[in-house]
């Protein structure tokens, strides 16, 4: 209480009669680091007066500390120029500087932490102090530097802020009082990955001048200059804080005792990261004092090690690109290799639809597939797509032909695809509800002649292609022999050829060959357990994470179910297998699957019994989705979270949660975990150089699912598949994912958002997956996504529910969440505007359509709550004279989001009190 207790407290401690220790405990309010100096001079001067039987007197100070307060309130005027400076200086500068943590961070930070010492030899300092007067530079500008660096490389950021103390002691008079005159300077380095150390040096020794030279600004009228808005969770402005103890501390002498120091490691921290350092016999000392809350010491004594690896790097060669200068050392770099050793046997030289021939061979009368009403065994199956293959070979398909298949989920998709492969072709998936000018791109683009359909969808087959066949024509097929076509196998040959949006407005295709196709199945038939009946298939076959659904049962004689398009259809079947049909499959399903099932769907006493597998894939999956489906649908399930784009054929990294022990890692969503076989997985920064563990960076892919590229578009090709130069001297040729990850102690990958569109707001990187994810905990939300809608200063996060609530239930439920999302979740976080659908829009890929959500253009009043109470009136009334606001102030308003700052929230206080 800092009304009523002591700002010194002393207490000495005997511990023998001629030993004793003192303990001084001071406020930081009351005294800084540089008056602590003052304190052990005076203490030594007075106890060595009293043991000399001398009066005690000290020398008469110039002023006294308020007479520097009044001096300092004063200079407001005079500031004005300063803090126009630190306003152009850190304007735009991102909210959030820090390190990734090891947890999520908490909406209020609790204030513990933990110390970690490391030191750098004299040897190095020496280079430091040679390296410094040949750059003109001092210690602490190099130090600096190299910090922001550091904090840059792990962040994957290019716009950093470090805070500074400065002892604000700017005039001879204040400097043997007693008192908080220190200062916090915030340092902001903008950087490019390119940029050459000597240049980043350069930019901070400038920058550290000017804020030197305007010292004099109180870093508190910097924040409400800024209008910082204000968090619980974090420190304005910076969360790292770095001291260099140039000046050595005083030690206490007192005649005829002889005095030691007591080392004490705080279990506090102000910030995410303090680190402070001081000069040690020619050494430098680094104590790192850092948020119990967000590290573990494991993860600090690695940046220890990579803050001093980055310094010798500088020190070697300062005109490197400050993303190329290494920090990593052999072990780290032995430790991928190990995560990257995949390499297993499989049927690399064979094609799929050979495997499957082999299977039909095994098992001819085995039930292969069924849509619910019409069968086919192996064997009927085989032959069907036998003659299909004769009439494709007879119009010239071959290796490196594209044929299109312009059918729905069906008996005549399945008879198709393995048509087309028998042929030698590749299969283009033409969906049906597809418009028809991206069908005529795609054909156009991929140089189709040939189109295998249905009578039903003939007419528009024609319009594709130059020759169709109908697969349920019998008539035209009875012509053609029910034996396999003579085509040449070779794994290296187009198997499928799949179009994804593209950043031209126009889809591209990825053409994927056989063999990347065998390695993933060979990897996905593990799914694929001996009581498994096989797989139920729900999604579009121009999705390729059908692949998984539609040819592990295939290859592995088991039954393949093909489930409705229509969506009320594909979801009642979905729940019919995953809760009522009593036996165990094999599901691929995307997260938006899982919660519409979830919602309508009850499970049951014997669903809880089943031993599915759900391959899950496509988006983000959280801890919460799964964990609810774990506690009351299917406990005994296993969930694989499989993460890989169409360019590295349907996955290349999976994580498998077999119980709630595997949802216990940091973060909220599920890590997408380790390679599959045969795959190599490396984390790099903008200039394609590692990253280590903790870090971001993007997900860069190698191995044998690695597919030939885009259709006709050699540019982005070459951009998106490069060949690196890996540390050990191997070439290796990566995907460039776009994806946004970073790496786990444990080697489990987590996965963080796309590289390309980040969603940041007011400077905060946000994972929109974080507040979907609190919104699913709600048991009367189904589904929920997050995004950002408006332009400019009106961009807002908005998110919507899928419930069942009805309709004069919305405005209480949106009040329910909204409270609920302010208990668990960052301000910066939290929904400005709440909708309710029935459900949400999906795609035809069963990703949520997130264009095809409305706007929420009266989001905020839709957010607007009335005042209705007497002190809600007072206070509405009193924030719209203080902020002179013409718009009403609702009672669930922020007052900083609306335009307040500090001083206005004093202001508030003291109208408060006095009305």
């Amino acid at each position: 209480d800092l009304s009523a207790d002591p700002m010194l407290r002393a207490t000495l401690v005997a511990l023998a009669d001629e030993e004793h220790v003192l303990v001084l405990t001071v406020h930081h309010i009351a005294a800084d680091g540089w008056s602590l100096d003052v304190l052990v001079d005076e203490f030594a001067q007075l106890y060595t007066s009293i043991g000399q039987g001398q009066p005690p007197q000290l020398p008469a100070l110039p002023i006294q500390y308020a007479d520097y307060a009044l001096w300092q309130q004063a200079q407001a005027p005079v500031l004005v120029d300063g803090l126009a400076w630190w306003s152009a200086q850190l304007s735009g500068a991102p909210d959030l500087s820090t390190l990734p943590g090891d947890r999520p961070r908490p909406t209020r930070m609790s204030g513990q932490g933990a110390n970690l010492r490391s030191e750098l030899p004299a040897a190095l300092m020496a280079r430091v102090r040679g390296f410094c007067h040949a750059h003109d530079v001092t210690p602490f500008m190099l130090l600096e530097a190299v910090l922001a660096l550091l904090v840059a490389r792990y962040s994957d950021q290019h716009d950093v802020v470090i805070g500074t103390p400065v002892a604000g002691r700017l005039h001879r008079e204040v400097e043997p009082l007693i008192g908080c005159f220190v200062n916090n300077l915030a340092l902001r380095t903008q950087l490019a990955p390119t940029m050459p150390f000597e240049a980043l040096l350069r930019a901070t020794r400038a920058t550290v001048i000017d804020a030197y030279g305007e010292q004099a600004v109180p870093f508190d009228k910097v924040v409400e200059r800024l209008q910082v808005e204000r968090s619980l969770g974090h420190s304005p402005l910076f969360q790292i804080l770095f001291t260099l103890q140039n000046t050595p501390q005083r030690r206490l002498q007192l005649p005829g005792l002889r005095i030691e120091g007591i080392a004490h490691a705080a279990q506090t921290s102000k910030y995410d990261l303090e680190l402070t350092a001081w000069e040690h016999e020619g050494a430098l000392r680094l104590s790192w004092q850092y948020a119990t809350v967000l590290f573990d010491a494991q993860s600090i004594e690695q940046v220890a090690r990579h803050y001093a690896a980055l310094l010798e790097a500088v020190l070697d060669a300062p005109a490197t690109p400050v993303f190329a200068l290494p920090m990593m050392d052999a072990q780290e770099h032995a430790r991928w290799d190990a995560w990257n050793a995949t390499a297993r046997d499989y049927p690399r030289e064979r094609c799929v639809h050979a495997l499957f021939r082999q299977q039909a061979q095994r098992t001819p009368q085995a039930l292969a597939v069924t849509d619910g009403t019409r069968q086919l065994s192996y064997a009927a199956l085989d032959a069907w797509s036998d003659r299909a293959a004769q009439a494709l070979r007879a119009q010239g398909v071959g290796p490196g032909r594209v044929v299109g298949l312009h059918v729905g989920r069906s008996l005549e998709q399945v008879v198709g695809v393995l048509a087309i492969l028998k042929a030698g072709g590749a299969y283009l998936p033409l969906e049906p509800d597809h418009p028809d000018a991206r069908l005529a791109y795609m054909c156009g683009d991929s140089e189709v002649e040939q189109v295998l359909t249905v009578t039903a969808l003939v007419e528009r087959g024609r319009a594709l292609a130059p020759w169709t066949l109908c697969l349920d024509d019998t008539q035209a097929l009875s012509s053609w022999p029910d034996v396999a076509p003579d085509a040449e196998e070779d794994s290296r040959q187009l198997a499928y050829l799949i179009y994804t949006s593209g950043s031209t407005g126009q889809p591209k295709g990825v053409r994927v060959p056989h063999r990347g196709v065998v390695n993933y199945l060979d990897h996905a038939r593990g799914y694929l357990q001996p009581h498994h009946q096989g797989a139920v298939m729900g999604t579009p076959l121009s999705f390729d994470a059908t692949v998984t659904t539609l040819f592990v049962p295939l290859l592995a004689g088991r039954c393949l179910v093909l489930l409705p398009t229509e969506a009320a259809a594909l979801f009642g079947g979905l729940g019919h297998y995953l809760f009522e049909d009593g036996r165990d499959w094999l599901f691929k399903l995307t997260p938006a699957h899982l919660d519409g099932v979830f919602a309508a769907h009850g499970g049951g006493d014997s669903a809880m019994q089943r031993r599915h597998c759900l391959v899950i894939g496509g988006e983000q999956l959280t801890k919460a989705t799964v964990a609810r489906w774990q506690r009351e649908r299917l406990p005994l399930a296993t969930y694989v979270n499989e993460y890989g784009p169409t360019e590295t054929v349907v996955g290349c990294a999976v994580y498998t949660v077999r119980g709630p022990q595997d949802l216990q890692r940091g973060g909220h969503a599920v890590a997408i975990g380790r390679p599959i076989q045969n795959t190599s997985l490396y984390v790099r920064n903008a200039l394609d150089h590692p990253v280590p563990v903790g870090a971001v960076g993007e997900l860069c892919i190698g191995g044998d699912g690695v597919t030939e590229g885009y259709q006709r578009l050699e540019a982005q090709t070459a951009a998106r598949f490069r060949m690196h130069r890996l540390h050990d001297g191997r070439s290796e040729r990566l995907y460039h994912s776009g994806d946004l990850v970073r790496c786990g102690r444990d080697g489990e990958l987590e996965y963080l958002g796309r590289r390309d569109a980040q969603v940041k707001l007011r400077g905060y990187r946000i994972e929109l997956g974080e507040i979907e994810s609190r919104l699913r905990e709600d048991p009367r939300v189904s589904d929920a996504v997050a995004l950002l809608q408006g332009e400019g200063e009106r961009r807002r996060i908005v998110a919507f529910v899928a419930s069942a609530v009805p309709a004069e239930e919305h405005a209480a439920l949106c009040t329910a969440l909204q409270q609920s999302l302010a208990r668990t979740l960052a301000e910066y976080m939290r929904p400005s505007a709440l909708g309710v659908l029935a459900q949400l829009p999906l795609t035809g890929n069963g990703k949520v359509d997130r264009a095809a959500l409305p706007l929420l253009e009266a989001a905020d009043a839709a957010a607007y709550r009335a005042p209705i109470t007497p002190t809600e009136l007072a206070l509405a009334q009193l924030w719209q004279e203080l902020l002179e606001r013409d718009a009403p102030v609702g009672a669930d308003d922020n007052f900083f989001r609306l335009g307040g700052h500090s001083l206005l929230a004093t202001r508030m206080v003291l109208a408060v009190n006095q009305r």
